[in-house]
């Protein structure tokens, strides 16, 4: 197993932004442990995962059947659960992905980056989820990264990673930019891609280079780095169950990308999928039900990317979004009502 070091003081490695406008705005995190850990409620007539039910995506538009580019700018847009009153959130002149809700409901993180200039990183956004101005939350300076927000619905942080195609560690940081941790400290591993469990006690993520990444679990400080899987292909994109036993995430090790799922320990992984495409980035609707990810649509030479839903065994994948866009990277909101 990587030797990975916690570091529980706050590092100036990744620069912070005064987000004074933040507190303003006066958002309510709950933060009784273990208060995720309860399985969010269906209501009646509910579609597709449970009270309030939305899904935050990027959507990247298109031109003709294979999907020719017409605009390298990725947006992010809401959905509710069975795929219905898709809105455009975000307008701007990023590739904008990675998008989460906030506890509330009320807000989306998401990351953004500039394919204008590769010399500029990534930086993570905050905006209101009923739309309005994005408020940066981490420092935009050019030699900063943040990507890919994970923010506790039982603390009310967020971790993040600052990971580059051979690098990368895990931080922690407060949604009004204060409190910001290191909780990795070993580069070389690429630790990316990190997950609250729903009780805000341990964050899931994945270590190592190339198609060698695995699956780790560790304690909310850093701690107890626990190694879940073990094989010589990829194992990616962790993300919990909302009553935090089962880890859903993709892996190459049957020799094309698709979705398993496993326990929170690492016993019992399972396949869910089976397709000539590639199914990734799952994420779990908010009773557990049913699972979000990633296809290849048909053809499949094509790699044009739609969200799906499926049953959370696997069974009945069917797309909620399609052509002449592609669509990725499904983030589902935990079952918080969103006014519209």
């Amino acid at each position: 197993m990587k030797a990975l070091r916690s570091i529980k003081g706050s590092r100036a490695i990744i620069g912070l932004a005064a987000v004074a406008a933040l507190a303003l705005i006066g958002f309510a995190f709950p933060t009784a442990p273990g208060h995720a850990q309860e399985p969010s409620l269906s209501a009646p007539g509910s579609e597709s995962g449970g009270l309030g039910s939305k899904i935050a995506f990027t959507r990247i538009s298109q031109q003709g059947t294979c999907g020719t580019q017409d605009t390298n700018e990725g947006e992010i847009w809401l959905m509710n659960g069975d795929g219905t009153e898709q809105t455009r959130l975000t307008h701007n002149s990023t590739f904008d992905l990675g998008a989460v809700w906030s506890p509330d409901g009320q807000t989306v993180a998401f990351y953004g980056f500039d394919t204008t200039n590769p010399n500029v990183g990534p930086h993570i956004f905050l905006i209101p989820a009923a739309g309005g101005d994005q408020t940066p939350l981490t420092n935009m300076g050019a030699d900063m990264r943040a990507r890919f927000p994970s923010w506790s619905a039982a603390t009310g942080k967020i971790a993040f990673d600052n990971g580059g195609p051979n690098f990368g560690d895990i931080f922690v940081i407060n949604p009004d930019g204060t409190g910001l941790q290191q909780l990795t400290d070993s580069t070389a591993d690429r630790n990316i891609r990190p997950d609250w469990s729903p009780n805000g006690q341990k964050i899931a993520f994945q270590s190592g280079l190339g198609n060698n990444a695995e699956i780790y679990v560790m304690n909310a400080d850093g701690s107890d780095v626990t190694q879940l899987t073990d094989n010589s292909s990829m194992d990616a994109a962790p993300a919990w169950s909302p009553n935090g036993q089962k880890i859903a995430f993709q892996s190459s090790r049957d020799g094309n990308t698709e979705i398993y799922v496993m326990n929170a320990d690492g016993t019992d992984q399972t396949r869910l999928t089976n397709y000539p495409g590639r199914d990734q980035d799952p994420d779990w609707s908010p009773n557990g039900q049913t699972i979000a990810f990633e296809r290849d649509i048909e053809p499949i030479s094509c790699q044009l990317l739609q969200v799906f839903t499926m049953n959370a065994d696997g069974t009945d994948p069917t797309p909620l979004t399609g052509l002449p866009s592609e669509n990725g990277h499904p983030g589902w909101g935990r079952g918080h009502l969103v006014e519209p």
